[in-house]
């Protein structure tokens, strides 16, 4: 998406900024209900409400800051500099990118595909101590299931 939303910045005629901003769409239309669906599946039960309320906040400061900055950058609805707005637009998107990189797991499945067994089974636990609120996860697996 932010590579999508820079593009559209700088498109070189008005049938790529169509195209850019239609794949920039679909890309949006696919992550935004993925989003939601990932926290409900990784937030404790206890927290998972109040987390899936916050999403939704966060959207909508999301797009109010959208509006802000193309109150900011465009002068009225036909002129203004557009390509300035669709880049500060991208920002955000790009440091939540980098925050995941350190914040979040990998996907305990692709750890498995990609034969990182260990860590697959190490986040798995981590899952399980964060959604049952225990200190270990001991009871998770027995040591014949690990292998």
């Amino acid at each position: 998406m932010i590579i999508l939303g820079i593009l559209s910045a700088f498109p070189p005629n008005l049938a790529a900024f169509m195209l850019i901003r239609t794949l920039f769409g679909v890309v949006a239309g696919v992550f935004s209900p993925l989003a939601y669906t990932i926290l409900a599946e990784i937030t404790p039960t206890q927290y998972r409400g109040r987390y899936m309320v916050l999403l939704g906040i966060f959207y909508v400061i999301g797009e109010l800051t959208v509006c802000l900055i193309a109150t900011v950058t465009l002068d009225n609805f036909e002129g203004g500099n557009w390509n300035a707005m669709l880049v500060w637009t991208a920002i955000p998107a790009f440091f939540a990118w980098v925050a995941s990189i350190f914040i979040l797991d990998e996907s305990p499945r692709q750890e498995m595909i990609l034969g990182k067994t260990e860590n697959s089974i190490k986040i798995l636990k981590k899952m399980y101590m964060d959604n049952k609120g225990v200190d270990n996860a001991d009871d998770l697996m027995t040591p014949e299931e690990e292998q």
